[in-house]
């Protein structure tokens, strides 16, 4: 094969790496819901890994709120369209509200303030976008919807969240507000990240009201590495012994 030849192979295979690449950097992981959970009390609120971002929305008077060891660091919804907060962009919003709660308690003054704060959208799905992932990398999300209110003509509704992984979706339908002023319900959601961003759907019913009061975002190290990283507690612990 003459030089010519050669650097034009060279040339297509180049262009058809970046494509792949470029086909990675925008594909969007396939997210694995549990069953929407009842909220209860503080212990809802999961501490497993470690910490990458948690929010509670509101208006101007919402505050840090930590739950459960946890802090749910205040969203405050300025009014433009597009808000963004730490790592995590929502578009659209259309307005905070903070008297969500009605008479319904969960035993905790802090838990009770984030599940009162809420943002709410009507008619219109929002996008909920999360930057600054590590591709690889094992994440959990947990998304609080509740709207408490002892009001019965809301009647019930629901937010169904779901993925955009290439036109695959994982949905799980979130029910919540209730003529008797019922707690509504946090969900959980995994994945991998298969690149540096990843894209929630958040879907209302009908033309009907969505509420999304708060979320947490987790980093969740593979199995392996807790193995390694107890190992190398043992380690250090039976050094500091000999050195003793």
């Amino acid at each position: 094969m003459d030089r010519g030849n050669k650097t034009e192979t060279l040339f297509v295979a180049l262009a058809l790496t970046a494509g792949l690449w470029g086909a990675v950097a925008t594909h969007a992981a396939v997210i694995t819901w549990n069953a929407p959970v009842q909220i209860t009390s503080e212990s809802d609120v999961i501490t497993d890994g470690v910490l990458f971002q948690a929010s509670n929305f509101g208006n101007s008077s919402v505050t840090n709120q930590t739950i459960n060891g946890v802090t749910f660091e205040a969203a405050i919804r300025t009014g433009t369209t597009t808000e963004t907060w730490g790592n995590v962009t929502l578009s659209p919003t259309v307005a905070a509200s903070a008297n969500f709660l009605g008479s319904a308690t969960t035993g905790s003054a802090a838990y009770n303030a984030m599940l009162a704060q809420t943002l709410w959208n009507v008619g219109q799905p929002s996008v909920f976008t999360i930057n600054g992932l590590t591709d690889g990398q094992n994440y959990m999300l947990q998304y609080w919807v509740n709207d408490s209110r002892s009001i019965g003509s809301l009647g019930s509704r629901s937010v169904t969240f779901q993925d955009d992984s290439g036109g695959m979706t994982s949905d799980a339908v979130l029910e919540h507000v209730g003529p008797t002023g019922n707690l509504g319900q946090y969900i959980v959601g995994t994945f991998t990240a298969d690149g540096t961003s990843q894209v929630v759907n958040l879907v209302q019913s009908g033309s009907t009201e969505g509420v999304l009061n708060a979320f947490q975002i987790r980093n969740i190290p593979e199995p392996a590495s807790l193995g390694l990283l107890a190992i190398g507690g043992l380690l250090v612990g039976s050094r500091r012994r000999r050195d003793l």
